[in-house]
């Protein structure tokens, strides 16, 4: 993975001062060498037109690390748009998030020098850094979440300022962003890979309405092993998932598992 990504937010790992971004609900991507990314690593084609805009950054030997947006689309519909092989791409935004490339800088100094970048050198409306704000009380964080959620994020993302950039799912990184519950039975587990290899990487649940869905985040390493060595003391139980939202399919957005429900078992 080259991405930085946040963990879901914990007061008791929040450091303030900090800078708060608003979220966008959009495909995480990365430009690099004139070949764009997805976070899992496949290239995406017939980006030529953004390509194009962000030429300037090829000058410089720059990464950046993105959030594409499609005009028009909901999630599910913009990243299959984003992962289809269309020859040519357009009504994309390209929001601006980081440049993973520039080592021992810290978060406030890269953020700064996106924005100036960004809306100096490149300046076109489908290119767009993601504004940042600084605060250091959590009523300020309250105020933020209800501003961004009002205009239409899914929440907010805080950084410490003085935090690198570092691939993986970090700390240094919090989002804030609506959270559900629904109560599922587990019917099945899928292998991991890498680091999981041998393990449970995810485990497949029934929601209430019979709907089946893969849910990985939330279980711990031991847990994981457990399930794969003896998947019979698994099957069938009942674990509470949390997820941020239904798509228009009913798919789950960012499942992860939250606790084991032995009052249901």
């Amino acid at each position: 993975m080259w991405a930085m990504k946040p963990k879901d937010l914990r007061l008791d790992k929040l450091r303030l001062p900090t800078l708060v971004q608003p979220k966008i609900d959009g495909m995480r991507a990365k430009f690099e060498r004139g070949v764009w990314t997805s976070a899992d690593d496949n290239e995406i084609v017939g980006m030529q037109y953004y390509h194009s805009l962000l030429a300037p950054l090829e000058a410089v030997g720059l990464q950046v690390d993105v959030e594409l947006e499609c005009q028009g689309k909901d999630f599910e519909e913009g990243c299959g748009y984003i992962r289809s092989h269309a020859d040519y791409k357009l009504d994309l935004i390209v929001n601006i998030i980081d440049i993973p490339n520039v080592k021992n800088v810290n978060t406030r100094e890269r953020l700064r020098w996106i924005g100036k970048f960004f809306n100096t050198t490149i300046r076109h409306p489908d290119i767009r850094p993601i504004p940042f704000f600084d605060v250091d009380t959590l009523e300020g964080l309250d105020y933020y979440y209800k501003k961004f959620r009002s205009e239409g994020y899914e929440g907010w993302v805080c950084k410490d300022p003085n935090s690198l950039y570092t691939p993986g799912k970090t700390w240094d990184w919090m989002r804030r962003v609506p959270v559900k519950s629904v109560d599922c039975k587990v019917v099945g587990w899928i292998p991991g890979k890498g680091k999981y290899e041998g393990a449970c990487g995810s485990l497949v649940v029934l929601d209430p309405h019979g709907q089946r869905f893969n849910v990985g985040g939330g279980l711990d390493d031991s847990e994981r092993f457990e399930i794969a060595s003896d998947f019979g003391s698994y099957n069938g139980r009942s674990v509470r998932v949390l997820y941020q939202r239904r798509t228009n399919t009913g798919s789950y957005r960012h499942p992860r598992v939250d606790r084991w429900r032995v009052d249901q078992d």
